[in-house]
């Protein structure tokens, strides 16, 4: 990686504000209107084109920063070699180890670019875009308060990974990038920060290889139906190669079939056994998001169903890279089934009248079977809002509590 010069900036991109928001659903009076409140926040991107140039290849990628309020995640952007305008194309993501965090946004290239170049082009030798995010100085891709005595992670994303995330939903929205081919991959901290991610956006991962990393444990029931190659070696001086059996057990365990490889007398640095493995990357590219059954999606919002009384009617899951989404089920259950699911949480709750006949559920008018006031002249409402009000999960039940409308408000 000697002589690296970097060609002047041919293109800047300045002033780009995007705006998200946030929701909150407040259900007291039928004879009111349901207020939905946006608060927004403001997102900056700044791009320059670059030339990488080493002994052995040369690379055109994007240095860029997202800045989201007074965080900022620098970042490397690369495209596909010929891209068409017309194409859908995967996004793989690398997360680096410890050590390079930082704001230079040359470090974590570097380290990812033997194995992502043609040795003959000197090229992106993988037909996705590849993103290469730099971790801030201060922090890491995912932390362990109770580390080595517990394996469990923070309720909460660190700054850099929710950048990561933001950014990733940015991506998706602004670029020909296919929804359902994200790949993840990380090595050390970055492999850390895999499993992770994972576990706090299930549905937006296709593949992921983790690279000598550690894991929360508790979290392997939801990430047991991701693809996952793990890679680790037995002599790893840094992260024990214990902690990969151990994720790679429990998900296991919870019913997933992640594959890994353990590599005999290697040490912490393992990526070019990994990267470098051509049959990887043929498993990659061959992994795609297939749309979850209503079955599916109720057990990733309530858990494992208790009793067989639980039949979806219908449901539609949009999961897609909008700043705001709904989840939406319609089923029949049994009252005990609804009491589980009730019992896990706090949720406010209110008896209301559906006498009204202009009772609207806002973004359900293109659902025309979900329909809440169909239950009775009288249902219970149940909310619950979680992680600051980013999450409303609606539940409308008939009073025998057998029928169940839901919605799942999701704002990234």
């Amino acid at each position: 990686m000697r002589n690296n010069k970097n060609i002047p900036i041919t293109i800047r991109m300045n002033g780009n504000a995007l705006h998200t928001g946030k929701s909150r659903c407040i259900w007291k009076y039928i004879d009111k209107l349901i207020i939905v409140c946006l608060l927004l926040f403001t997102t900056h991107l700044s791009a320059q084109i670059q030339v990488v140039e080493t002994n052995e290849n040369k690379l055109i990628a994007e240095k860029n920063e997202f800045i989201q309020n007074a965080d900022t995640l620098p970042y490397r952007f690369i495209y596909p070699e010929n891209q068409k305008i017309t194409e859908k194309y995967p996004l793989l993501i690398y997360l680096h180890g410890g050590g390079i965090n930082g704001t230079d946004n040359e470090k974590p290239l570097r380290g990812f670019l033997p194995y992502i170049v043609d040795t003959i082009t000197g090229k992106n030798k993988f037909p996705c875009f590849i993103l290469v995010p730099q971790c801030a100085k201060n922090d890491v891709w995912v932390s362990f308060p109770g580390f080595p005595n517990s394996l469990t992670t923070t309720n909460e994303a660190t700054p850099s990974s929710s950048l990561v995330l933001l950014l990733i939903h940015r991506l998706i929205e602004n670029q020909n990038i296919d929804p359902c081919r994200i790949y993840l991959t990380g090595f050390s901290m970055g492999g850390e920060g895999t499993f992770d991610l994972l576990a706090r956006e299930p549905n937006l991962f296709a593949c992921a290889v983790p690279v000598a990393s550690v894991a929360d444990t508790s979290k392997a029931a939801i990430i047991k139906n991701i693809p996952i190659w793990a890679f680790h070696g037995n002599a790893d001086q840094v992260n024990d190669v214990k902690y990969t059996r151990l994720i790679i057990e429990a998900v296991t365990k919870q019913g997933g079939h992640p594959r890994y490889t353990e590599l005999n007398n290697v040490g912490h640095d393992c990526r070019k056994y990994a990267y470098n493995n051509e049959e990887l990357w043929k498993w990659v590219f061959e992994q795609h998001l297939r749309p979850r059954t209503g079955c599916e999606i109720y057990d990733s919002l309530f858990g494992n169903r208790q009793t067989d009384c639980v039949h979806v009617l219908n449901y539609q899951d949009q999961k897609g890279s909008q700043p705001i989404h709904s989840i939406w089920l319609y089923f029949e259950t049994c009252s005990q089934e609804l009491e589980r699911i009730l019992s896990k949480y706090t949720f406010e709750s209110e008896k209301i009248s559906t006498e009204r006949s202009d009772w609207k559920i806002p973004g359900g008018e293109s659902l025309n079977w979900f329909n809440p006031a169909t239950l009775g002249d009288s249902i219970m409402v149940y909310e619950l809002s979680i992680n600051d009000s980013k999450d409303i999960l609606t539940i409308w039940s008939n009073i025998d509590k057998t029928k169940v409308f839901v919605r799942n408000l999701h704002q990234k």
